[in-house]
């Protein structure tokens, strides 16, 4: 199943739709405008409106330097981290017990990005724009759908964040 995660075009939050490929809405992610959350704060949403993770990267940042995304549940119990390696593209370490077997980086049968689990590739995906963050995800796993959207925001977060500095 392919889908798409689309952040708007003019939104001061940093709001982003989630369609599938016939433009169908999957999930909705909530931004808050920076100036009242310096840490882009996003909630995912199911269509039917329930809480599914928020994402937000960590109030400190060393400017070049490891960029992180925290990830938490529709509770508030935090989740894990998701960690850039020394402001290298495409390079990200998950920690916490939650994502022990899983991983983020290339595979060679893939374009971009590879989510995988237990080392088998659950998702795929490229930002597919130049202007605005947009990725093209290929889910090969549907049922880790939830998951693999939350992972895919982190990553725009810390993409987001390594553009400001």
């Amino acid at each position: 199943m392919i889908i798409r995660v689309t952040n708007k075009f003019i939104s001061i939050g940093g709001s982003s739709t989630v369609t599938d490929e016939n433009g169908n809405e999957l999930f909705r992610v909530k931004g808050k405008m920076k100036l009242f959350s310096p840490t882009r704060k996003k909630t995912i949403y199911d269509k039917e409106g329930k809480k599914l993770f928020t994402v937000r990267n960590k109030f400190w940042k060393i400017p070049f330097a490891f960029h992180s995304s925290l990830i938490y549940d529709e509770n508030g119990d935090k989740l894990g981290r998701l960690k850039q390696r020394m402001s290298r593209a495409n390079r990200y370490v998950l920690m916490g017990d939650y994502f022990d077997s899983i991983r983020i980086g290339k595979h060679e049968d893939y374009r971009g990005l590879t989510i995988m689990k237990n080392d088998v590739p659950i998702a795929a995906f490229v930002d597919t724009s130049i202007v605005r963050d947009n990725y093209s995800v290929d889910c090969i796993s549907e049922e880790d759908i939830n998951l693999i959207v939350a992972l895919v925001i982190a990553v725009d977060n810390i993409r987001d964040n390594n553009r400001e500095d």
